[in-house]
C-alpha cells in the first residue's frame, strides 16, 4: 500500500471516531430539548438505526455474496452481523444512560460523576468472555471483548461527557479563542508527557495510541486518545473560523445536519459498491488509484443522497403542515 495513504488512513482512525462521540457530548448541551424521556426516545431511535444499517450492510450483502465480513469464523453469523457492535449503538446506549442518569438526578455533576466511575470501570474490567458467543456480542457493546468490541459504552462513555464540557466552557468563555487555545495546549503537553513517561519505561508508544489495533482502551490509551480528540477538535474549532465564503458555511452546517445518515448512506454505498467492483468486476485493493478515488467519490455521493433526503422531506413537512 502506499504510505501516505496507509499513514492518512491511520491518523482517520485514530482520530474520527473520537471526534464524533465527543461531538455527540457537545451536541448533549447544545440540543433545545433535555428531558429525560427525549434523551431515552433518542436513544432507542439511534439503536433502531443501527440494528436497520447492519441489515443492510452487512446481512444483505451476506445474503448475496455468502462472503460473512467481520463475522468469520463466529457460530451464529446472523446474530453477529445483526447486533454487531457500532458506534451508532455506542451513540444509542449513551442516550438511555444519559436519559436514565436525567431521570434520576437534576444535578449535572452527580450524571458526570457516575458516568466517570463507569468508566473507571470499564478500562479496569478484565476482558470479559463468555461461553455463549451471543452473550460476548451482547456484551461487547458495554465492555471489552476480545475480537468483537470496537465503541464499547463503559470505556467511550468519558468522551460525550468531556464534549459537553467542553462545549459548555466554549460557549460561557469570555475569550473564546483564549480558552480554544489554552485547552489544545493542555492536551497536547498531556500527551507529550505521557508519551514521554511510556518511552521512559521502554513502552511502546505506538501499541498505547493506536486504540483500533484491538479496540481495547487501557488508561493510558485512553488518556492518550482524549488528548488527541481534544487537540484535534480545537484544531477544527480555529479552521473553522476561516471560512468565510457563505457556501462553504452552508455546506459545513448541511453536513453537521445530517452527520447520522451521512454516516448510514456512506456505510450502504460502501457495502453495495463492493459487492459490485469486487464481487462482479473482480477489481483489488491493489489498484491505488480507486483507493484514493473511492474514499472521494463515497463522500460526495453519501452528501448529495443526505441534502436530497433533506429537500424531500422539508418538501414532505410543508405540505403536510399545509394540508393541516
Amino acid at each position: 500500500m502506499i504510505p501516505g495513504l496507509m499513514s492518512m488512513e491511520n491518523t482517520l482512525y485514530l482520530i474520527a471516531p473520537g471526534i464524533f462521540i465527543f461531538c455527540l457530548g457537545g451536541g448533549l448541551y447544545l440540543c433545545r430539548t433535555k428531558t429525560w424521556n427525549y434523551f431515552v426516545h433518542r436513544g432507542f431511535s439511534l439503536l433502531a438505526i443501527g440494528l436497520i444499517l447492519n441489515v443492510f450492510r452487512w446481512l444483505i450483502p451476506y445474503w448475496i455474496t455468502r462472503n460473512p465480513g467481520p463475522a468469520e469464523g463466529f457460530p451464529d453469523v446472523v446474530f453477529y452481523l445483526l447486533f454487531n457492535s457500532d458506534i451508532l449503538f455506542f451513540a444509542g446506549l449513551f442516550f438511555l444512560l444519559y436519559g436514565l442518569l436525567a431521570r434520576l438526578t437534576d444535578r449535572l455533576w452527580i450524571r458526570f460523576g457516575i458516568l466517570a466511575l463507569l468508566n473507571i470501570a470499564g478500562v479496569f474490567i478484565p476482558p470479559v468472555e463468555t461461553a455463549s458467543p451471543r452473550w460476548n456480542v451482547i456484551l461487547s457493546n458495554f465492555v471489552y471483548v476480545p475480537e468483537i468490541s470496537i465503541f464499547q459504552l463503559f470505556q467511550w462513555c468519558v468522551f460525550p461527557a468531556a464534549g459537553y464540557c467542553f462545549v459548555k466552557a466554549e460557549r460561557n468563555a469570555s475569550r473564546k479563542t483564549r480558552f480554544v487555545l489554552l485547552t489544545a495546549a493542555g492536551s497536547g503537553i498531556v500527551f507529550l508527557t505521557v508519551m514521554f513517561l511510556l518511552r521512559s519505561f521502554g513502552q511502546n508508544f505506538e501499541d498505547h495510541l493506536f486504540w483500533y489495533v484491538d479496540c481495547n482502551l487501557w488508561p493510558t490509551r485512553l488518556i492518550l486518545l482524549l488528548c488527541v480528540t481534544v487537540f484535534w477538535t480545537c484544531l477544527i474549532w480555529f479552521l473553522a473560523r476561516l471560512f468565510r465564503n457563505e457556501h462553504v458555511k452552508d455546506l459545513i452546517s448541511m453536513v453537521s445536519r445530517n452527520l447520522n445518515r451521512i454516516y448510514v448512506i456512506h456505510w450502504i454505498v460502501i457495502a453495495y459498491g463492493e459487492i459490485i467492483l469486487f464481487n462482479k468486476f473482480g477489481l483489488t485493493l491493489r489498484n491505488y488509484a480507486f483507493l484514493i478515488i473511492a474514499p472521494i467519490v463515497v463522500f460526495v455521493i453519501s452528501v448529495w443522497l443526505a441534502r436530497v433526503y433533506e429537500k424531500a422531506r422539508m418538501k414532505f413537512n410543508e405540505k403536510r403542515h399545509s394540508a393541516s
